[in-house]
């Protein structure tokens, strides 16, 4: 599971990061918020291309599952609000 996010995304939450008051201190998670298995991201992307398959290595299930960031913090302190999910990321390369 990943948390993939859009460089929009991204762009966003470092412009809200460096507008906050300067007596603001602190970190914050910049992140879509919500984790995709990256299987389902590559089917999804042999899908729209119309070809490829995915074949999964055992040896790579037994890698750390990261799943979602925590963004709670910067969606309260800072206003973020990611917009682009990975799937409409995928669409918007590929057109």
């Amino acid at each position: 599971m990943l948390d993939f996010t859009h460089v929009d995304d991204i762009v966003q939450g470092i412009i809200l990061g460096m507008n906050r008051p300067k007596y603001s201190t602190g970190v914050y998670n910049i992140s879509y918020g919500n984790a995709v298995p990256l299987e389902t991201v590559a089917k999804y992307i042999t899908k729209c291309l119309g070809t490829g398959s995915v074949k999964v290595d055992p040896l790579d299930l037994e890698y750390p599952k990261r799943g979602s960031m925590n963004i709670t913090k910067a969606r309260t302190e800072l206003g973020y609000k990611p917009t682009t999910h990975v799937f409409d990321g995928i669409n918007e390369l590929l057109s």
